[in-house]
């Protein structure tokens, strides 16, 4: 019982220890392969589609259905009550776009 309530206690590493064992680990799992495998194939580019179709409304879009894949970060605006009561439309983005 008393090996239970006393694990072994491993030495503390420092953050430079931890990091540099990482990279470490890093490098020998790039040696082997890809470290950050991703099958996701992107076919367009949001300043293109942007291009291309931001003269078109979302009425005439959306029965089209065209499908296309990009990549890239997911922005949001908060929505509080605060700025909801202060700005009643969403000026930052083209007034064709809903407002949540």
């Amino acid at each position: 019982m008393s090996e239970q309530n006393n694990p072994q206690i491993e030495p503390q590493l420092d953050e430079n220890q931890i990091i540099a064992l990482r990279r470490e680990k890093l490098h020998n799992i790039r040696k082997e392969r890809n470290a950050y495998p991703n099958d996701f194939k992107r076919d367009s580019f949001a300043a293109d589609l942007h291009t291309q179709y931001g003269e078109i409304s979302k009425e005439e879009l959306d029965p089209q259905g065209i499908p296309v894949k990009v990549a890239g970060r997911m922005m949001c605006i908060p929505n509080t009550a605060k700025s909801a009561k202060k700005n009643s439309t969403r000026k930052a983005f083209p007034s064709k776009w809903p407002a949540a």
